[in-house]
């Protein structure tokens, strides 16, 4: 992974933290215009039957970004949240719906 993006998943996961007091995968997606405003408002309203679709990347990229979110949550001594109901890919994994939080 570059430093730019590096760089971004960690401005967006410390803004995140700042204003909703978590750091959720969708606003990431979000953050990096890899997800649309309307598509993740409609996703939440259970509109899209699972997030990837919508994705401006291939869920193998969605996989990268995944590892090296869960990485940084976990290196700055975020815990594991609740998780979100709604599918992410269309297997269904719900790994992608961890929530990470302030200790």
């Amino acid at each position: 992974m570059n430093k730019i993006l590096e760089k971004k998943i960690k401005q967006s996961i410390n803004n995140q933290l700042t204003f909703d007091g978590e750091a959720a995968f969708e606003i990431l997606l979000y953050d990096l215009d890899l997800l649309s405003r309307q598509d993740l408002q409609r996703w939440q309203k259970g509109e899209i039957p699972y997030l990837a679709k919508k994705c401006r990347c291939s869920e193998r990229h969605l996989a990268e970004l995944l590892k090296y979110f869960r990485n940084y949550c976990n290196q700055s001594g975020l815990i594991p949240g609740p998780f979100v109901e709604l599918a992410y890919t269309k297997s269904g994994d719900q790994k992608y719906g961890q929530r990470y939080l302030r200790r």
